[in-house]
């Protein structure tokens, strides 16, 4: 008799599989090499693609929401922390406008808004809010985005906030 793995079995695999592929793509964020980036995007797209048949352009958000509530830190997050506005721009044309990735909680509930807000990264705050972000989702400590950027004195974040929230 043949045993099946059970769907918590396969889940938690590919939740395995998807916090090894992202930790590989955030590796080439803190090494700041766009070619490794892109590289680590495309084995992303095809290990995806042979695991579930997907399309290689949703492997990412398929990916972030496998470890949805693990409070990993996702390649998303470190570029929004350390402001790599090239790298975001590529990841962000996988990523469809209003995908919940997009949202997605990290360490202290951190999401790559607040992360972005709290560094004074204007460009990449406006850059979120257009792909869709929610900027209502609270930290650990109960701030959002918006707090963030103005506990850290960034007028010009605070003022793209006040922009799009007048729209």
């Amino acid at each position: 008799m043949t045993s099946h793995p059970d769907s918590a079995s396969l889940a938690k695999a590919e939740a395995e599989e998807a916090a090894a592929l992202l930790d590989s793509i955030s590796g080439a964020v803190e090494d700041d090499s766009m070619e490794q980036f892109e590289e680590r995007l495309r084995h992303l797209d095809s290990s995806k693609a042979q695991l579930e048949g997907g399309k290689p352009q949703e492997s990412y958000p398929q990916s972030v929401r496998a470890v949805a509530g693990s409070g990993l830190s996702t390649p998303l997050h470190r570029l929004c922390f350390l402001g790599r506005s090239e790298m975001l721009e590529t990841l962000l044309a996988r990523i469809p406008d209003g995908d919940g990735c997009l949202n997605a909680v990290a360490h202290g509930r951190m999401t790559p808004l607040s992360l972005a807000a709290s560094q004074g990264e204007a460009d990449i705050v406006r850059r979120l809010l257009q792909k869709g972000c929610d900027t209502a989702v609270p930290s650990e400590e109960g701030k959002t985005a918006w707090d963030y950027a103005r506990a850290g004195n960034h007028d010009d974040v605070t003022a793209v906030f006040a922009e799009f929230a007048a729209q």
